[in-house]
């Protein structure tokens, strides 16, 4: 299914592959990373520009996280709750913003 948010993509550094590919080796007895093998070509990590509903807070948040959640409740995008907006009596919602512009 073609979502119907933009992601933003931001490529990892190759200190970062070296870090991950650590830490990967340490949980996983079997199949380890040879770190001096890391593939050369760009990884990039995905996330999701979300804005609230009430009060116009904006953040980012990882695309795989939205993407469970989504898949978890069987939603066309994410929708979260507002944190910022919980000092006033009704809490905004929290979606992506090509989303929340639409709405406008």
């Amino acid at each position: 299914m073609k979502r119907k948010f933009k992601t933003i993509k931001t490529p990892v550094s190759y200190k970062e592959k070296i870090e991950r590919a650590k830490f990967y080796n340490e949980f996983n007895g079997e199949e380890k990373i040879n770190v001096e093998e890391l593939p050369q070509g760009e990884i990039f990590e995905e996330s999701v520009l979300m804005k609230c509903s009430k009060c116009s807070y904006e953040e980012t948040a990882e695309l795989d996280i939205m993407l469970e959640i989504m898949e978890m409740h069987e939603m066309d995008y994410p929708i979260l709750e507002g944190t910022k907006s919980s000092h006033t009596k009704k809490r905004g919602t929290v979606i992506p913003i090509d989303i929340y512009n639409e709405d406008k």
